[in-house]
């Protein structure tokens, strides 16, 4: 019997399982994961937070309950995986155990980056990856009290965040460290065009302005400083420069690395029998 272990249980790693399962009824499919949450796409919670879509919508496979019973799944949410041993199949536990699985599914995802700057933690800072990054942000640019924003990263992101700000009436300041905006997607003709477009709703961009540290003002209020001494001050501050793979955990292990997990056509890592998929890999 197939023992399979999937870590991570985002789109990929749903797919994976439902492959799995399809083709090996009897096999037993563990699932390792940080959240109670079902399969979200992170793509789709800037649209939940402009009121596009519905919040059930986020989980278009249907909740984590039925997914688990209609797939016959084993789901660990509070066993994170700490690392592996790859020549033998095994993964690692932070409590010191260890399995050992016939096939393993490596489909951790990527996180919103967070550089370690001073003030980003400040209370009204935001970021935008996950459920609960979305549900936050829509409770306070609903909450009446928003008046001013700042998106730091004019990334695919950070244009749906402005587009959110725009749309409910607050003045919102986009800021970049690139020289234009969508810079490695982006001719520089088109980014300038898509700039007039923005400032001529009323939205401020300045690229070319990299991020030193958040302040916060006695009243509350945010201000961004800029390394080149610019400021710039409003009631909440949504960063959005961009996402890091969820690799962390297997520097160590063996498998090859760059950004992500490196793959092959067949999306197998250079151990045989450990397969990488989604945002984590390449």
């Amino acid at each position: 019997m197939d023992k399979v272990a999937i870590i991570g249980f985002g789109s990929a790693g749903y797919n994976g399982a439902k492959e799995v399962r399809k083709r090996s009824p009897e096999a037993v499919i563990d699932i390792y994961s940080d959240t109670g949450l079902g399969p979200y796409n992170p793509m789709l919670t800037t649209y939940y937070v402009k009121n596009a879509i519905p919040y059930d919508a986020l989980f278009p496979f249907g909740t984590l309950e039925g997914i688990c019973r209609d797939l016959n799944l084993n789901y660990h949410m509070n066993q994170p995986v700490t690392g592996m041993i790859p020549e033998e199949k095994i993964l690692c536990f932070a409590d010191d155990s260890h399995v050992r699985y016939d096939r393993i599914l490596i489909s951790t995802g990527a996180s919103a980056v967070m550089p370690p700057i001073p003030g980003l933690n400040l209370f009204g800072v935001f970021k935008m990856r996950t459920v609960q990054d979305a549900v936050c942000l829509k409770e306070k640019l609903e909450s009446g009290t928003v008046k001013r924003g700042i998106v730091i990263g004019a990334s695919w992101v950070g244009i749906k965040i402005v587009e959110n700000m725009v749309e409910r009436n607050i003045h919102c300041t986009l800021v970049d460290g690139a020289d234009w905006m969508f810079y490695t997607a982006a001719f520089e003709e088109t980014a300038k065009r898509t700039q007039r477009d923005l400032e001529a709703k009323g939205v401020g961009v300045h690229c070319g302005q990299m991020l030193s540290h958040i302040e916060e003002g006695e009243d509350g209020q945010l201000t961004a400083v800029m390394q080149s001494g610019r400021r710039f001050t409003a009631d909440i501050v949504a960063v959005c420069i961009g996402v890091r793979m969820n690799v962390g955990f297997l520097r160590e292990s063996g498998l090859a690395l760059n950004r992500g997990v490196l793959v092959d056509r067949r999306m197998e890592t250079n151990y045989e029998g450990i397969y990488a998929a989604g945002d984590c890999c390449e």
